[in-house]
């Protein structure tokens, strides 16, 4: 047997089954053939970002391509052109490292260096991707949300894997297939959410917050402490992950539980501001965190009070770039006790969840 990290040379080209391991959708990050490589002191790494099935064709482009004297890069180009590989395969060189001069016909406006990560964005789609079939299992996939969110979990992977074959290879994704997609994305968790993603009356109760914290155990003992305090009780607000790879940060409180579940890097865990006190009959304003960078969605909230099953308002509107605030009013006949507000940021590669509990009050001359 030969390790990876014992191998020595210049070029190699991995035919092997999802060979870079992108977003660690396999597993840890570290796991993956090629980065093992480019440590080991390779200049280049051809690798493959999804399933390939290797066949004597391919073998024949690779072999007969540098006989010729082709490029590293004119080799890859002509191996994505393969039917059977539809741009799979994406050049891999080591992070701030100079390519070879070996080839004098190497494409001289191509990128010195490919960064030897996936980018966070493609990290946020697989973490979304995680979360979605994790819904499904809840859900059942023959149900009606769950044949949703099936079809949710295609059009995210597709994207993942035109923004990685992108960002490696340096390219710009087709504008009109991104634009589809994203329409696509965001009309698909309008319908989600139609079919009770949310918990609204659909007897699922609410699928998006227990497919995020998954089996996750929402105790001190497995928790950090987030150094910040609940608006609503005061109590210490803890913060834990979840997920096969730990893609999920999960703020709690253990008097008001979750407060904000979101992907691993995806900004500082900020919360919900609302205007205290909330009076049933009146408007009130809930400040949403703001990410640094810009994207499109929908916003979707809900509030609910402790005396109904269901919510006592529902309201969404999409957004272009950032989300803004959002303004709400409580009902006049609201319960008398405890209310929550529920936002949920639904962005074309992003996924926030957001909750504050609050207490309802009435104007004194009720």
């Amino acid at each position: 047997m030969k390790f990876a990290a014992n191998m020595r040379g210049d070029v190699c080209f991995l035919l092997s089954c999802n060979s870079a391991n992108l977003a660690a959708q396999l597993g840890s990050p570290g796991l993956s053939l090629a980065w093992t490589l480019l440590e080991a002191g390779f200049s280049k790494v051809v690798a493959s970002t999804r399933q390939v099935i290797v066949n004597r064709r391919q073998i024949a482009v690779i072999e007969d391509s540098w006989m010729a004297g082709d490029s590293v890069e004119n080799i890859v180009q002509n191996l994505n052109d393969l039917p059977e590989v539809d741009g799979a395969y994406v050049l891999l060189v080591p992070a701030g490292g100079d390519e070879a001069e070996e080839h004098p016909d190497a494409s001289s406006n191509l990128p010195r260096s490919f960064p030897t990560r996936a980018p966070s964005q493609v990290k946020r789609l697989r973490a979304i991707e995680e979360v979605i079939l994790a819904a499904v299992a809840h859900v059942g996939a023959n149900s009606a949300l769950g044949r949703r969110l099936a079809e949710q979990g295609r059009l995210i992977s597709g994207l993942a894997t035109l923004e990685t074959r992108a960002y490696f290879s340096a390219a710009t994704p087709q504008a009109d297939l991104r634009d589809r997609i994203h329409r696509a994305i965001r009309t698909g968790w309008e319908h989600c959410v139609e079919e009770g993603l949310l918990g609204s009356g659909s007897g699922h109760g609410d699928v998006l917050q227990k497919a995020m914290i998954g089996r996750a155990r929402l105790a001190p003992s497995s928790s950090t402490h987030s150094g910040r305090f609940c608006a609503m009780c005061s109590g210490t607000v803890w913060q834990t992950t979840s997920g096969v790879a730990q893609r999920w940060l999960i703020s709690w409180c253990s008097g008001c539980g979750v407060k904000r579940a979101s992907a691993q890097g995806d900004g500082p865990a900020t919360f919900l501001d609302v205007d205290r006190p909330v009076l049933a009959g009146e408007r009130h304003l809930v400040r949403l965190p703001m990410s640094d960078e810009t994207t499109s969605g929908t916003v979707f909230v809900q509030v609910r009070d402790k005396s109904r099953r269901v919510p006592v308002v529902e309201q969404s509107e999409r957004f272009e770039e950032r989300p803004s605030d959002v303004l709400f009013a409580v009902p006049g006949d609201a319960g008398p006790d405890i209310g929550s507000v529920r936002v949920v940021i639904f962005g074309t590669d992003r996924l926030a969840y957001l909750r504050e509990v609050f207490e309802i009050e009435r104007s004194v001359d009720e």
